[in-house]
C-alpha cells in the first residue's frame, strides 16, 4: 500500500507544518480526558494529545497554542494546549448536541482565522518575492520593542524547541526589510523567540545591563516582550490567551523576542582544534567580563558557546549567547531603573558564588565549566550514554514530568497538566 501511495506523485503528503489543528479519537466514552481529582495524573487521551500538540507547536513555530478536538465514544470536547498547560471544555454528546458539534467542526475547518487558531498576531506572511524557496515561506516581524525596523525570516528555523511547557525557544536567520522598497538589506542576523517566566528578568534587560562591550558576547541589537499589535502595548502572555484575569501574585509566561548581530555555529562543528580552543578562550574571557560586572550567566553549556561564522568582523573566534537564566546584581541604581529585579534565593546564590570562598558551587558557576564543554566537544559520543543513564538525571526527568524530558515522540508524557474549563455555547 505504501508503494502505491508513493507512486502517486499527484498526492501531496502533508506534515505537521501543514496542520492548523488535529483530532484525537478513542472508541469508548470511558476514555475521557477528565481526571477524577486535581491530584491525579493526566489521563492517556490527554497525554497523547499533549504529545501531538508538542510536535505541532514545534513544526509551527509561530503558533501560540494548539487546538485539538477530542472524540471519545459518542462524546467530544475541545482542548487547547499552550506553554502553561491545557484548557479542556466540558464534555458534550455529539448526538444530543449535534448542532454544537457541527459548529465546532466548521469553525475549526472553515470559519476561524489563523489568529483564532493560534497564529502569532505580531507576525505576518512576507511577499512571495522575499521567500528563499517555494516550500519555506518567509515571515515579517514588524518590530521588536522600541526598534521600529522590520525583519524577515530567511529559510527554516535553525533551532526549534521540542518541549511543550518549557521556554519554547525558536531561532531564525533574519534580515532587515527596507521600509521604502520592501527589499532585504543588511547582513544576516539572529532572531530568537522564547517564553520567559514573568518574575524572571527579560533577556533583553540582561544585555542592556552589560556596561561596555566584549567581542566574546553575542552582539545585542534589539529586544522586548512581544505585544499583540505594532501599535499596541498589551503583551502576549499565557494569561492573555485565557478568558480570566490573573491574581495579583500569580505568575505567567511572557513571549520575549530579541535580535542579535552575532552569527555562529555550535562548537562541536569546529574545523580544527585551534579554532575550537580559540573559540573557548573567547567565551571564557567574555564570561570573566560578565563576572567582573557581577553578572552570572548560569547556563554555560555546549549549546550556548558558539563559534563565530565571521570571526574577523566580530573580533573573536567564539561567543556566549542565551542569557535566559542569567542573573544581574541589581544593587546599583542604574540597573534598578532598567527593571532588573531579584529574589531572595537569587541573592543568596549570588553572594555564595561571587563573594564566598571557593566551593564546588562556585566552580560549577565559573569558567571551569569550560573544561566540561571541551571534553564533551572532543568526545561527544562516549559521554552521551553515561549522562542519559545517570541516576541523578533520571531522577530529574521523573520528577519534572515535562513532555520534553524524553526526545522520543512515541513515549507517553507523564505530566500533570494544568486544566481549566470553559463553556461551548451552541450560539458561537
Amino acid at each position: 500500500m505504501r508503494q502505491v501511495e508513493n507512486a502517486r506523485t499527484d498526492v501531496k503528503i502533508c506534515g505537521w507544518h501543514d496542520r492548523d489543528g488535529f483530532v484525537v479519537i478513542r472508541p469508548s466514552s470511558r476514555q475521557h480526558p477528565y481526571p477524577a481529582s486535581e491530584d491525579d495524573l493526566a489521563r492517556p487521551i490527554l497525554t497523547h494529545a499533549a504529545n501531538c500538540a508538542r510536535i505541532h507547536l514545534s513544526a509551527r513555530p509561530l503558533l501560540l497554542f494548539s487546538v485539538c478536538l477530542l472524540v471519545f465514544g459518542g462524546d467530544f470536547c475541545i482542548c487547547i494546549f499552550d506553554r502553561a498547560g491545557a484548557r479542556v471544555s466540558p464534555k458534550l454528546n455529539m448526538w444530543h448536541d449535534l448542532e454544537t458539534f457541527i459548529r465546532v467542526v466548521r469553525s475549526m475547518t472553515h470559519h476561524l482565522s489563523d489568529v483564532d487558531m493560534g497564529h502569532d498576531p505580531s507576525v505576518t506572511l512576507a511577499p512571495a518575492a522575499l521567500w528563499t524557496s517555494t516550500d519555506q515561506p518567509a515571515w515579517i516581524i514588524n518590530r521588536v520593542g522600541p526598534d521600529t525596523r522590520r525583519w524577515c525570516t530567511v529559510g527554516a528555523p535553525i533551532w526549534s524547541s521540542l518541549s511543550l511547557f518549557g521556554r519554547g525557544t525558536f531561532v531564525w536567520y533574519v534580515r532587515e526589510v527596507s521600509a521604502a522598497s520592501d527589499e532585504l538589506r543588511g547582513p544576516v542576523m539572529i532572531l530568537k523567540s522564547a517564553w520567559r517566566e514573568s518574575e524572571r528578568d527579560a533577556e533583553s534587560h540582561i544585555y542592556e545591563a552589560v556596561k561596555g562591550s566584549h567581542p566574546g558576547l553575542a552582539k545585542y541589537v534589539a529586544g522586548a516582550d512581544v505585544v499583540t499589535s505594532p501599535s499596541g502595548t498589551e503583551k502576549i502572555t499565557t494569561h492573555h490567551l485565557r478568558p480570566r484575569s490573573p491574581a495579583p501574585d500569580e505568575t505567567t509566561k511572557v513571549l520575549h523576542r530579541i535580535v542579535l548581530g552575532s552569527v555562529g555555529r555550535p562548537i562541536w562543528e569546529y574545523d580544527t582544534e585551534e579554532q575550537l580552543i580559540d573559540g573557548l578562550i573567547s567565551a571564557i574571557e567574555a564570561h570573566k567580563f560578565l563576572r567582573d560586572q557581577k553578572i552570572l550567566h548560569r547556563d554555560i553549556s555546549a549549546g550556548n558557546v558558539l563559534l563565530a561564522d565571521y570571526p574577523k568582523e566580530l573580533g573573536a573566534a567564539g561567543f556566549i549567547s542565551d542569557f535566559d537564566l542569567a542573573f544581574v546584581d541589581p544593587s546599583d541604581a542604574e540597573r534598578k531603573s532598567a527593571g532588573i529585579v531579584e529574589t531572595a534565593s537569587e541573592r543568596g546564590h549570588y553572594c555564595q558564588t561571587l563573594r564566598g570562598p571557593a566551593t564546588r558551587t562556585q566552580n560549577r558557576s565559573g569558567t571551569q565549566r569550560g573544561d566540561i564543554i571541551t571534553v564533551w566537544t572532543l568526545h561527544p559520543h562516549p559521554l552521551i550514554s553515561p549522562l542519559v543513564t545517570h541516576p541523578y538525571l533520571r531522577g530529574r526527568c521523573n520528577s519534572c514530568h515535562d513532555v520534553c524530558c524524553k526526545p522520543s515522540i512515541t513515549k507517553r508524557p507523564r505530566c500533570r497538566l494544568q486544566l481549566t474549563t470553559w463553556s461551548l455555547s451552541s450560539g458561537s
